[in-house]
């Protein structure tokens, strides 16, 4: 069996301001385990609140707090990262639940299976939805940059994106 060796990285990455004392570890082969996102996480963040807090609060009311907490932050990735998770995941999975309660109604026209089906796969929709918040709402409370199966990596990409600027400039 083979073990990854760790070195102990002194300087922080490019771009990634970070607290005294915090050491980012790296793997030998270049994988990072503290990511750039992550170390943001200690990073100031033009919310005015901690980052972890600010990620957990983008999450409060689902896409909705998202979309305020994006208006809000124009600097901190973990903070970006966990707003556009919560609009695209959450948002995502929710309109699923919504879409798929319509046409288990509208499959009463067609027959009582379909709209069984359908009821039950809504259901399962809104469960997984309640639990993706919590564990969401859990990680980015902790400082991690917990990503979901589809929504994560784009929302990674969102909250590295240069940010646009609206209103005059000057």
């Amino acid at each position: 069996m083979s073990q990854t060796r760790r070195r102990h990285v002194a300087q922080p990455f490019e771009g990634c301001p970070r607290s005294e004392g915090t050491e980012i570890v790296k793997l030998v082969n270049g994988d990072t385990l503290l990511n750039e996102i992550e170390a943001d996480a200690r990073a100031a963040s033009s919310t005015g609140l901690e980052p972890p807090f600010a990620g957990a609060l983008a999450y409060l009311a689902g896409p909705f707090s998202g979309v305020v907490i994006l208006m809000a932050e124009r600097t901190n990735r973990f903070v970006r990262f966990h707003a556009w998770q919560a609009i695209i995941g959450l948002g995502g999975l929710g309109l699923l639940a919504i879409l798929l309660l319509l046409f288990a109604f509208l499959g009463l026209f067609l027959s009582p299976a379909v709209f069984r089906t359908l009821y039950v796969l809504a259901g399962i929709a809104a469960v997984a939805w309640v639990v993706a918040w919590i564990l969401c709402v859990v990680k980015a409370f902790g400082g991690s940059a917990f990503k979901l199966p589809l929504a994560g990596n784009y929302a990674e990409r969102k909250a590295s994106a240069p940010d646009l600027k609206v209103g005059p400039t000057g």
